[in-house]
C-alpha cells in the first residue's frame, strides 16, 4: 500500500480520493482550500488498496492514461465500496469514453476543464450516485467488463421505471 496524504477539513463538504495510476496526482492545487463543495482529499496511488475502507471518501477521481485498463483495476481494488468515480484522461476517442460511461463513471478529458469544473463533476457524480442508490440501482461489479452491454430481451431491454416496476425500452434499429 502506498503512503497517502490527507488534505483539507472534515466539514460537511465532500471528501474525495484523487487516485493516480501513473505517478503523483498532477493537480496539486485541487481541491483549493476555499472550494465550496470539496473539503478534503485523500491522495492514493495504484493499487488503490486504501479505497476498500468504507466511509473513507465520498467520491474518487481517477487520473490515468489508459482508463479502459485502469478503471477496472480501480473497481476491483474498491471491493464492496460503492462511491461515484470520475475518470480524467488525455484520451478523447469515443470508444474509451463510452467504456468508462458503461462502467458507471463520469469522464473528463485532461486539460479541457478547470478546478471548478472538476469539483462540479464530483458533486454531480455524488448527487447521481445517491439518486441511483435510492432507486435500488447498482454500479456494475468490478468483474463486469466495462465494454459489456445490457442483454436485451424480446421487444427491448427491461429497465426499471421510477416506481420500480420494469418497463420495456424499444430497441434501436
Amino acid at each position: 500500500m502506498h503512503a497517502s496524504r490527507l488534505l483539507g477539513d472534515t466539514s460537511t463538504r465532500l471528501s474525495v480520493a484523487p487516485a493516480c495510476a501513473e505517478g503523483e496526482w498532477p493537480h496539486e492545487q485541487w481541491p483549493p482550500p476555499d472550494d465550496p463543495h470539496v473539503g478534503r482529499a485523500l491522495r492514493v496511488l495504484a493499487p488503490y488498496g486504501e479505497l476498500r475502507e468504507k466511509g473513507l471518501t465520498d467520491a474518487v477521481v481517477l487520473r490515468c492514461d489508459q482508463p479502459s485498463t485502469e478503471f477496472p483495476v480501480l473497481l476491483r481494488a474498491m471491493g464492496a465500496v460503492r462511491v461515484p468515480v470520475i475518470a480524467v484522461s488525455p484520451r478523447r476517442d469515443a470508444e474509451t469514453v463510452v467504456q468508462v460511461f458503461r462502467g458507471g463513471a463520469g469522464y473528463l478529458v485532461e486539460g479541457d476543464y478547470c478546478a471548478c469544473m472538476l469539483s462540479s463533476a464530483v458533486v454531480a457524480g455524488a448527487v447521481g450516485h445517491s439518486h441511483r442508490l435510492r432507486l435500488g440501482e447498482r454500479r456494475p461489479s468490478a468483474t463486469t467488463s466495462a465494454t459489456s452491454t445490457p442483454s436485451s430481451t424480446r421487444g427491448g431491454a427491461r429497465r426499471p421505471s421510477r416506481n420500480g416496476s420494469a418497463r420495456r425500452r424499444p430497441e434501436r434499429a
